[in-house]
């Protein structure tokens, strides 16, 4: 699942409970991430909900294994030569997690749109739907969205 979608709905399910049951800590949590929030927006304008949590190669890891004929190819082509093999580790990995508290705070935000879009009902049977039918990307998600509720959340995401 993409965090933004699994984030999103737990954000979206815990503010229901604990507006209901301490009001004063979800405002608390709310205007914490509601701060980051306004600040990347302020800052950058986006949040990049689709690569929250992607996991990607580290820049260099790659161009560093390949020979020096290897390294003119991958500069002047912007790929790997054919046939080069790579030997990857956990530390050539980087995972996207900036801007975690704005990125929970915009995906509540995506979620309440949701809801007030389709109604509680709707929303809860495309959440479950969902769940059921793992694993999913967000292209997935977003296009299930269009052609069943006739609601485009591609621009939210970026």
């Amino acid at each position: 699942m993409p965090r933004w979608f699994e984030e999103g709905q737990a954000v979206w399910s815990e503010s229901k409970v604990t507006y209901n049951l301490q009001p004063k800590v979800f405002e608390e949590m709310l205007n914490s991430r509601k701060e980051q929030y306004d600040k990347v927006i302020k800052e950058d304008g986006k949040l990049n909900l689709a690569s929250w949590g992607g996991i990607t190669v580290k820049p260099g890891s790659i161009r560093k294994q390949l020979t020096p004929e290897g390294q003119k190819y991958f500069d002047e082509n912007g790929r790997t030569p054919p046939s080069a093999t790579f030997s990857i580790s956990p530390e050539d990995m980087i995972e996207d997690n900036v801007n975690q508290s704005a990125r929970y705070y915009g995906s509540y935000l995506l979620f309440k749109k949701l809801e007030e879009k389709m109604g509680m009902e709707k929303l809860k049977e495309w959440v479950y739907d969902t769940l059921q039918n793992t694993p999913c990307e967000s292209e997935v998600l977003v296009e299930k969205l269009k052609k069943q509720y006739n609601l485009d959340i591609s621009k939210d995401l970026i």
